[in-house]
């Protein structure tokens, strides 16, 4: 499912819907567990975004290799939006959320 949100890939928000149902379906999951699943998802999602941005900058900075400094704002992007899924049933993503926004009030 990590393909789902890859950095070098963009599908849209009814694709990953779909394949996320397929996923659910095959695993002989209910509607609650479906649902839990979704959240699960976007967790990990802002996680591994967040993280792919800072080794994206590192890579920059540190081995002065620029070409994934593209992927960057694409990357925070996916952990916004997976942040706007989270604000109402996590607090925690809520706060996170709104701290990314005053950092990157464009993209957040």
């Amino acid at each position: 499912m990590a393909l789902l949100n890859d950095s070098y890939q963009q599908f849209d928000r009814a694709f990953v819907e779909a394949r996320l149902d397929e996923y659910a379906a095959e695993a002989g999951l209910g509607a609650d567990a479906r649902a839990a699943l979704g959240l699960e998802f976007d967790l990990v999602t802002v996680q591994r975004k967040l993280k792919d941005a800072g080794r994206f900058v590192f890579i920059d900075r540190m081995k002065n290799n620029p070409s994934f400094l593209p992927f960057v704002v694409p990357t925070i992007k996916k952990a916004v939006l997976s942040l706007a899924r989270l604000r109402d049933v996590d607090r925690d993503m809520a706060t996170l959320g709104a701290m990314l926004h005053r950092v990157l009030p464009d993209e957040a």
